[in-house]
């Protein structure tokens, strides 16, 4: 329901969505609230046996755009924990990528979730790998979304220091 408030209310042109859940075979994304979008997903934690807690087969990353997709890709990020939950759980972490176009301009829209049982300087690793994907793909302006895992105070992560002494703007 906060999600249709968002759509109603702001009518935004392009969503992150991250741990979008697919339950027996149902994408919530197929709802009719998002019709008129573009869709691109790639799961990122993929459950063997579900149970009330892990009620879903797959969650993962989801961009959702108004404008039509010129590229789209999937990129994962090098594992930096350990997997905590069982081995029924299979998790990756991942940076979903889409470019569309706009008067002849690339946008490169990035949403990316990061390690949450890691270190700081372990996600840095990540956000590098991050970092590195974007300059490979050369857009004109870009757009980073996402669950960075982190705590947003006075003091920033060392990864997101990093960004930023790369010319990221928070």
């Amino acid at each position: 329901s906060s999600l249709k408030k968002i759509i109603e209310d702001h009518n935004p042109v392009v969503l992150l969505i991250q741990e979008a859940p697919v339950r027996k075979g149902k994408k919530f994304w197929k709802d009719k609230l998002f019709r008129e979008y573009n869709k691109y997903y790639a799961p990122m934690h993929q459950v063997k046996i579900q149970n009330k807690f892990y009620n879903f087969s797959h969650l993962g990353c989801l961009i959702l755009s108004k404008y039509k997709f010129n590229k789209t890709k999937f990129y994962e990020l090098p594992t930096v924990g350990k997997n905590f939950l069982g081995e029924d759980h299979i998790l990756k972490r991942i940076v979903l990528y889409v470019q569309f176009k706009i008067n002849e301009k690339t946008f490169g829209v990035y949403n990316v979730h990061l390690e949450n049982m890691a270190s700081p300087r372990s996600r840095k690793k990540q956000i590098e790998r991050l970092l590195s994907i974007i300059i490979k793909n050369k857009d004109d302006a870009i757009i980073i979304g996402g669950d960075f895992n982190t705590f947003m105070t006075n003091y920033l992560e060392t990864g997101l220091r990093y960004m930023e002494r790369n010319g990221y703007e928070n």
